[in-house]
């Protein structure tokens, strides 16, 4: 398998790729990685390798589908994670491409270019301080769709948002929702974001979220949100100001037969 190092990546700077880039957001991490393997063509794909491979594809052409797909299968001897734009995983669906494993994850990417103002609801956008740190604990261990390893962990996770420059809650008499951003290359790229139980269809979140979004673009970021495309409730509280689905692109494992 033939590998190329990033200084002769040269789809770094094709017009399609970096339009498409901000919506691949494990290439911008992967690729921030200097050691980072690549295999492409250096005109019509790319593959590029981290804890999930990229597939990004310039044109959805079956000649370029074959290319990929033959590189794939010499790549397959163990189980592996991918992630591809939509029109390409219907591709090998079509064909029935025997290495497919288990259901999908659809994932949905959204960005925000006009804000939408929210329905008014009680209380404001706050940001938190260590005060908070323990009440934000037991919300955050509420969250999980899983046992938190510790109460030193959640307590980390924590501290860690409270001293970032991007975390927020809402606070009505108390903390009821909180959401935080990452910044990466011009973009803020929308996370962690939970509303209390007892709280959710008051229309906290949505009023959180367009303060967060003002904040980001006088910084003059890109709001984005990677989200379950099948989790409908919470992709209409992004829709609700302004995110708009930009593509959707599948994660998808496969594994030698």
């Amino acid at each position: 398998m033939n590998f190329i190092s990033q200084e002769d990546f040269k789809l770094l700077n094709d017009k399609t790729f970096k339009k498409d880039k901000p919506f691949y957001e494990l290439i911008s991490h992967n690729l921030d990685d200097k050691n980072c393997k690549i295999i492409t063509d250096n005109q019509d794909y790319a593959i590029v390798f981290g804890n999930v491979i990229w597939i990004w594809i310039k044109n959805q052409r079956e000649d370029t589908y074959l290319k990929v797909i033959t590189i794939l299968e010499n790549l397959i001897n163990e189980l592996l994670t991918f992630v591809c734009q939509e029109d390409f995983y219907k591709y090998l669906q079509n064909i029935n491409w025997k290495y497919l494993k288990g259901k999908p994850y659809i994932c949905g990417c959204y960005e925000c270019k006009k804000i939408i103002v929210p329905k008014k609801v009680n209380g404001k956008i706050d940001k938190p301080t260590i005060k908070d740190t323990e009440y934000l604990a037991k919300c955050f261990e509420e969250s999980l769709d899983y046992s938190s390893p510790s109460w030193d962990v959640n307590v980390m996770f924590v501290t860690r948002w409270i001293n970032s420059n991007n975390f927020y809650v809402w606070r009505d008499d108390k903390i009821v929702a909180y959401a935080s951003y990452t910044v990466h290359d011009n973009m803020a790229e929308f996370g962690n974001v939970y509303t209390l139980p007892l709280e959710r269809g008051k229309g906290y979140m949505p009023n959180l979220i367009y303060g967060m979004i003002k904040n980001s673009f006088k910084s003059k970021l890109r709001p984005i949100v990677y989200t379950n495309y099948e989790y409908v409730s919470s992709n209409k509280c992004y829709k609700k100001v302004g995110f708009e689905l930009k593509c959707k692109l599948i994660k998808f494992n496969v594994e030698e037969d």
